[in-house]
């Protein structure tokens, strides 16, 4: 529920966003304060020295003014007047926090011994000129729902879908809205339809906006012409995607009874206990009594605690995020979540997907057995190239009851329907900011209807929702089987449809299971040589596999200089470790190895021991040297105690060795601003409850 509402109109809320990606979570400061259309004017006033001033922007907590004449020479501390036209607000003691002369004078003055009639008057002001009613479409959006779309057919799609179905597109100018334009035609260039409201004038750019209950699109354009309630713009070359992505939406009934009490900043010791009515992973809502509880769009709310069935307390800091206006003449008050003590962010969205998904829960030390008994039960073990099966269970138990007694960067989740468990997935750190969803599997039995509601619990409400709550910033790895036709309409198409290499790529690539020891020496190896990289060679090896693999893999990969030899480091609460090789021929450097290496079976595919081969001149690499690299690998890993590694090929790189296993696999990085869109395409794949 990160609803933001930073401007006088809805629609300029939705461009602030769009154009800005939103503000800094840790800048409350500008987030509490609100820009003013109104002539409020502020009289300053410090023993004899009296000053007029604009009020400039406006909150419960102080107020941002423009000197007219003057600088101020007065004291840091003065009273000041609040007037709108001839009506007063009332008068204040405040303390002067900021004062700046270009490029024109100004203060910031924060409210001292606020007296409670003046914050009453305050508050009705500022919720009436910010609330949002319920009789009309607000256009609320989270900033990091927002993807941007150059694919032409795309947008085609969308506007002919507003064509055919009348949907009107809000015509939004500076982040005003002008009017409604119904769309009627769509050239090769041009977009037309009739326009009701004012019309831009011919040449300003302009940005036309659909709003969906899935989310809005935004449409960068400009007017060709406009007259007589007809109005021509360019085709938009590209799209934003996005919006509002509810997170854990659940009403806050009799089954989950939650409470907020808060302590009200302006008027200390004053505690305000709410009943919630409903929840999501950052936001709750609630019943407002604008004179009792004096709460104003904007205002930070530091001291904060939300009771929760069983007695559990969990402090946290929230924002006044907006003020619904119902039709009854009550409000409604949505706060945003923005900070817990602790773990306290991971226990509160457990809570809520617990009850949102409760025949899904989270796997316990005791209950992992039976994560493997799905794996068996699913066909999930058979796809495993190379067998070794049985050698692999223990090792798997053992990394993963570890993990789960951690609790820190790794969760499974199994699905019981009734008992016992038909479904499971997981989700575990692989690199600093990645996490790696493996280990889905249902079981053979599940009927076909209900194996979808299977998925869809486990994938888009569990692992990928508790991944988007718990860590926003993090980039989300996934590989799968392009060839397997289950796999095209939650994957393949949607992936390849935004693979721009900034929010998502995807990369082909051939899996290859080497067993330890079976890389022999070639005979043609000749003069090939492989060493460990030495530190003055780090920038050089990141910048090859930057260009390689693309922006978007760089970061979530790991690949910067610093963090490409890391003998050992410690990631989903296990030891990982990763050196870099060079290879080549006489004189002549040719590849570069990453070799990567994990606790044991903590990804049953090995995903976590793998081995990536880069060119190190753009020609893609011998066999023999691929060869070499395969001998000198499988010597680091024997000595780890692994059967086998897995070697992760380019499509065009050559096959060397004897792997006893090989499948085409995808690679999909997905970036965090790029996750909502995925898991709103899932629900509407796999359905809404």
């Amino acid at each position: 529920m990160r609803e933001l509402c930073t401007g006088v109109s809805n629609a300029q809320v939705v461009l602030n966003v769009a154009e800005s990606n939103g503000p800094e979570r840790s800048d409350l400061r500008l987030q509490r304060r609100f820009p003013l259309s109104d002539s409020v004017r502020g009289h300053l006033r410090a023993g004899r020295h009296r000053l007029e001033a604009q009020v400039n922007d406006l909150s419960l907590g102080g107020a941002g003014l423009l000197l007219e004449r003057e600088r101020w020479h007065g004291q840091a501390r003065a009273s000041l007047e609040l007037r709108v036209e001839d009506r007063s607000l009332g008068e204040v003691e405040v303390e002067v926090v900021h004062a700046a002369e270009r490029p024109a004078p100004r203060l910031g003055v924060r409210y001292r011994r606020l007296d409670r009639r003046f914050l009453q008057r305050l508050c009705a002001y500022l919720v009436a000129r910010h609330s949002q009613s319920a009789r009309r479409p607000r256009f609320l959006a989270d900033a990091t729902g927002f993807a941007e779309n150059a694919d032409a057919l795309r947008i085609r799609q969308l506007l002919l879908h507003c064509c055919r179905r009348h949907r009107p597109l809000s015509v939004c100018v500076a982040g005003e809205v002008l009017g409604t334009l119904a769309p009627r035609s769509i050239q090769a260039r041009s977009l037309s339809g009739q326009l009701s409201g004012r019309a831009p004038e011919v040449g300003a750019e302009v940005t036309l906006v659909h709003a969906s209950a899935s989310g809005l699109a935004l449409f960068p354009s400009r007017c060709e012409h406009a007259s007589d309630g007809v109005a021509g713009f360019a085709l938009p070359e590209r799209v934003r995607e996005g919006g509002q992505v509810r997170l854990g939406r659940l009403a806050a009934d009799d089954g989950f009874p939650v409470q907020l009490e808060l302590v009200h900043p302006q008027l200390p010791g004053r505690l305000v206990r709410k009943r919630v009515r409903e929840v999501s992973f950052g936001g709750a809502r609630f019943d407002l009594d604008l004179d009792r509880d004096l709460l104003a769009p904007g205002t930070v709310l530091d001291a904060a605690v939300l009771r929760l069935p069983g007695g559990r307390s969990l402090p946290c800091r929230c924002v006044v995020r907006y003020v619904l206006e119902l039709e009854d003449g009550g409000h409604q008050c949505g706060v945003e979540l923005v900070d817990f003590r602790g773990g306290g962010r991971e226990l509160w969205i457990e809570q809520i997907l617990a009850r949102q998904n409760p025949e899904v829960e989270e796997a316990t030390p005791f209950t992992l057995p039976e994560a493997w008994e799905v794996f068996e039960r699913s066909g999930y073990l058979e796809e495993k190239p190379g067998g070794g099966l049985e050698a692999l269970r223990e090792p798997f138990l053992d990394t993963w009851q570890g993990l789960l007694r951690g609790r820190s960067d790794a969760r499974l989740w199994l699905h019981r329907c009734g008992r016992p468990a038909v479904g499971t997935i997981a989700t575990s750190r692989i690199y600093s900011r990645t996490w790696l969803v493996h280990h889905l599997a249902v079981n053979r039995e599940v009927p076909a209807a209900r194996k979808l509601m299977v998925l869809a619990d486990l994938a888009p409400r569990s692992a990928a929702q508790w991944l988007a709550g718990c860590h926003p910033d993090g980039h989300l790895l996934i590989y799968f089987n392009s060839a397997a036709s289950f796999n095209e309409a939650p994957y393949s198409r949607f992936f390849a449809s935004r693979d721009d290499g900034r929010e998502i790529s995807t990369q082909a690539l051939h899996l290859r299971e080497y067993l330890v020891g079976d890389c022999a020496r070639s005979p043609e190896a000749g003069e090939i040589w492989i060493r460990p990289a030495r530190t003055d060679e780090l920038d050089l090896a990141a910048a090859v596999l930057r260009l390689h693999d693309g922006d978007l893999a760089y970061r979530a990969l790991d690949l910067k200089p610093h963090a490409l030899v890391s003998r050992d480091w410690t990631c989903s609460s296990a030891k990982r470790w990763r050196e870099l090789l060079l290879a080549g021929l006489g004189d002549e450097l040719l590849a570069y190895a990453i070799l990567e290496g994990a606790a044991p079976a903590l990804n049953v595919f090995s995903l976590y021991d793998t081995v990536r081969v880069v060119p190190a001149r753009g020609k893609a690499p011998a066999r023999e040297l691929i060869a070499a690299i395969l001998r000198e690998a499988s010597e680091r890993y024997r000595a780890l105690g692994r059967r086998s590694f897995m070697l992760l090929a380019d499509e065009d790189q050559a096959r060397a060795g004897t792997p006893i296993a090989e499948v085409r696999l995808v690679r999909a990085i997905v970036a965090p601003q790029a996750l909502p869109l995925w898991l709103r395409h899932l629900e509407k794949l796999w359905g809404q409850r």
